[in-house]
């Protein structure tokens, strides 16, 4: 299909909160060639979420008019959005709601070419799974009877690491299944030299200006599991003494975690960004000298594609796609989760070899812009896009 030909597709998400996945979709759809039009289905219809999808000039945002978990109308919301435009292809992205609805009024549509993004490790949490499958039994059930459905289709899973490919692989009858790895949108990061912090940005710099810096970034709640960093920091301190370390995001964990900072004496070590603007965000992981990510789960933690392409060097535990954005060793350390005498040991010889942690921030720079660019990641699902149009026009 040459590049004049315009393709229309429908992204089905379940929510566009302000989080990684949300984040990564609309710097990718920001970046598409403009003879790819796009709207967004949302089967949530929550006023306060990512105000950008709904400010941005290309994309028109689609809600589903009914609400609640198991509301099946919400397949009637999503199959009038279908019927009343005319789609080439529908990309549903995530699992539960948009995964199993997106599918089947796709199906319903007649539209011919149908893609599934898949950008998380864990099973979707509000129904039922079988012992060691990836999806819930709703999904399971259509994987398997989607053969069946008369007419010729172009299906296809995209998850976003070889890593979850091999999960998904055993469980998807078949199906093809392509990685499309998630991107660094490059232009976000060539603005940095040029951005000018607030002055609350700018007062949390001067904070640790100067001092070996450690710094998180995620929400304050169970599963990011900065008490595991705090606990360390104890030990790290002993060998570190004026170390710091940054914690960026707001959760329901904040209060205890500053409870906890401040009955181990860490006050002096330890600082609480809160949630900021993104580009302030990024800011503050140049100044600082070692990222870390010590999440329980994880997908695929674009906060350490950020830190390379900044020059940082990473120690995280071995979840999600880590291990393929990482090269242990090389670019920073991957450790198994829960590694308390790793991390110390790691973190340690990064703090104090300077040197050591230039060498990993370059190599994982150039690493990172070669392997996970965005214009990587556009090339390869037009590449596929327009094959599939091609092919669909000879069905």
């Amino acid at each position: 299909m040459s590049p004049s030909n315009e393709i229309r597709a429908l992204f089905v998400v379940n929510t566009l909160k302000r989080r990684g996945a949300e984040q990564q979709l609309f710097s990718f759809i920001k970046e598409l060639p403009h003879h790819v039009d796009v709207d967004i289905f949302r089967f949530s219809n929550v006023d306060d979420e990512f105000p950008e999808f709904f400010n941005y000039p290309r994309v028109e945002v689609h809600s589903s008019k009914y609400s609640g978990t198991y509301n099946f109308l919400r397949f009637k919301s999503l199959y009038e959005c279908l019927s009343q435009n005319r789609y080439d292809v529908v990309i549903t992205t995530g699992l539960g709601a948009a995964l199993f609805f997106g599918r089947i009024c796709a199906y319903l549509s007649g539209i011919k070419i149908i893609y599934s993004l898949l950008n998380t490790f864990a099973n979707f949490y509000n129904l039922p799974t079988l012992p060691g499958d990836y999806f819930d039994i709703l999904n399971k059930g259509l994987n398997t009877l989607t053969p069946c459905v008369p007419g010729k289709k172009i299906y296809r899973f995209l998850p976003n690491s070889e890593k979850l490919a091999a999960k998904i692989r055993p469980v998807v009858n078949g199906y093809p299944v392509h990685t499309l790895h998630n991107g660094l949108p490059r232009k976000e990061l060539e603005t940095l030299s040029t951005h000018s912090p607030d002055d609350q940005t700018q007062s949390i710099y001067n904070q640790f200006e100067g001092y070996p810096t450690i710094i998180q970034v995620g929400a304050l709640d169970g599963t990011k599991n900065q008490l595991f960093t705090l606990e360390c920091i104890k030990d790290i301190k002993e060998h570190v003494p004026d170390v710091r370390y940054l914690v960026i995001g707001e959760g329901d964990k904040k209060s205890e975690l500053v409870t906890w900072v401040s009955s181990n004496g860490l006050d002096r070590q330890v600082i609480f960004a809160g949630q900021l603007d993104r580009m302030d965000c990024l800011y503050l992981i140049k100044k600082s000298n070692l990222l870390v990510l010590t999440s329980d789960s994880e997908s695929f933690p674009n906060v350490l594609l950020e830190a390379q392409a900044l020059s940082l060097p990473v120690v995280t535990f071995d979840v999600g796609a880590a291990s393929e954005i990482i090269e242990h060793g090389a670019t920073g350390y991957v450790i198994p989760r829960g590694d308390h005498a790793g991390f110390r040991k790691y973190v340690i010889e990064l703090l104090t070899d300077k040197d050591l942690g230039a060498r990993m921030g370059m190599i994982g720079q150039k690493r990172v812009l070669n392997l996970f660019s965005m214009d990587r990641k556009i090339e390869k699902f037009l590449s596929i896009l327009e094959k599939d149009a091609l092919l669909n026009s000879c069905l």
